[in-house]
């Protein structure tokens, strides 16, 4: 896709502002320092669609500085996955994406998804930290809750004859692997690998 004009890009995020409530909108400030990273850094579409759901989440008197917002695809992803881990849990969205990522299908389903994390040692303990079940089982609404987080940068997909999920763009899944599955010299990766093929080895 070929990149697109700095006021094009702040017309997209216009747009999006008002296909919520209709009445959303930016300070004259905010809006300043979006211009400001849009004629100095990147202009694709994706990273547009990155800043707006940045934007999205800025009220009034949100203090923003170009100097502090991302300038380039890759650093809008890693931002977006910093404040998935401070919101839902470090080891909940690692073990999370790093199936996603490492999924040769295509994809996973919701199902093995949320039986792959409860399998997750490290997330079960952080999900779990102030109360143990019976049942030792990630609870689907934490699930839940980072699926509608994610939002559109999955897609749902057919592979196998069932519906997956997946990553919607080819930045997102590199970006993810080289955050989670490259980790620790290769052995996050190592690690993903054999816990998928326990799971589905029955």
């Amino acid at each position: 896709v070929d990149p697109l004009q700095p006021e094009q890009c702040c017309q997209l995020i216009r747009r999006g502002l008002l296909a919520g409530d209709g009445s959303r909108t930016l300070t004259p400030e905010q809006w300043r320092e979006l211009r400001q990273v849009f004629s100095s850094g990147c202009c694709l579409p994706l990273f547009a669609s990155l800043l707006l759901d940045e934007a999205r989440r800025w009220r009034s008197h949100t203090a923003v500085s170009a100097e502090r917002l991302a300038r380039t695809v890759w650093q809008a992803i890693w931002k977006l996955f910093d404040q998935l881990e401070r919101i839902h849990g470090s080891a909940l969205v690692t073990s999370c994406l790093a199936c996603l990522t490492a999924a040769r299908s295509g994809g996973l389903s919701e199902a093995e998804l949320e039986d792959l994390l409860s399998l997750d040692n490290r997330a079960l303990a952080e999900v779990f930290a102030h109360h143990l079940p019976p049942l030792v089982r990630i609870p689907p609404l934490c699930w839940a809750r980072l699926r509608a987080d994610l939002g559109h940068r999955l897609v749902e997909r057919e592979a196998d004859g069932s519906a997956v999920l997946a990553w919607h763009h080819r930045q997102f899944r590199e970006a993810a692997a080289s955050r989670y599955l490259q980790a620790d010299g290769g052995a996050s990766a190592a690690r993903v690998h054999s816990a998928m093929a326990d799971y589905f080895m029955g």
